[in-house]
């Protein structure tokens, strides 16, 4: 696949197949992270592979209250942006499916290696997200070649 296309169609995915990704496939798009430039090339990001059926079905019970939160507060607004009933249903399909998909990936980061020029504002830091962001995005570039979906 041509990196055009990759960037054409790399969207948010919220219906998976459950078949098992690969492992050597997994390596290969965790491995695309790590290319990433990061703030002080101090390279922050961790990732965690989660196949493990109770792990996922873990995540999933923390993270389903908190989107159920947000999805109140979105459809609250929904009158004045305009409705999106159909992303919003997807949406909310996947977190309702969230342990089904084969392999969370959790992205974390190590804050004290965080180059963030903005500390000490009196607020949380932007700038260190700078150094997560393009890790990330790698990894969702390279999934997309392997033909994974994302979200």
């Amino acid at each position: 696949m041509e990196l055009q296309e990759i960037l054409e169609t790399t969207g948010t995915c919220r219906f998976y197949a459950r078949e098992s990704v690969p492992a050597a496939t997994l390596v290969r798009v965790l491995d695309a992270a790590r290319y990433a430039p990061s703030g002080g090339n101090r390279h922050p990001v961790r990732l965690v592979a989660v196949r493990d059926p109770d792990k996922r079905r873990q995540l999933a019970a923390w993270y389903l209250p908190l989107w159920k939160a947000y999805l109140k507060n979105v459809r609250a607004a929904l009158p004045a942006a305009g409705s999106v009933p159909k992303l919003l249903a997807n949406a909310d399909h996947f977190a309702e499916h969230l342990a089904e998909v084969p392999v969370l990936i959790v992205v974390c980061a190590v804050l004290s290696d965080l180059y963030a020029t903005d500390r000490g504002l009196g607020r949380l830091s932007i700038v260190g997200g700078a150094s997560v962001y393009p890790a990330v995005q790698n990894l969702l570039l390279k999934a997309r070649e392997e033909g994974l979906g994302t979200a």
